[in-house]
């Protein structure tokens, strides 16, 4: 039976960088916290971590959300500030 501490890596949103799309996804990271992952072409970045020992699955979609949507609004110039995080390649 899958848990929230079993669940396996999962999309939540989407956004478009240079036409091609980018896909965000949740997942657990080794210690168990919860992981934002914005995926492209070359691989996977994290964008955050919720380290929170009560943080939740539901709490984790809300920041990928939120991530999405204010990098597609530094894409199309809506935003002076890219969210997108120094390169910190997640392993595979």
């Amino acid at each position: 039976m899958l848990t929230e501490r079993t669940r396996p890596a999962e999309p939540v949103t989407s956004y478009l960088a240079g036409g091609r799309p980018r896909e965000v996804r949740v997942e657990r990271d080794a210690a168990g916290r919860w992981q934002i992952l914005d995926i492209g072409p070359h691989g996977a970045v994290a964008v955050d971590t919720l380290t929170g020992y009560d943080d939740r699955l539901s709490q984790a979609r809300a920041v990928a959300v939120d991530y999405a949507g204010q990098r597609a609004a530094f894409l199309r110039g809506e935003r002076d500030d890219d969210p997108y995080p120094s390169a910190r390649p997640v392993a595979s």
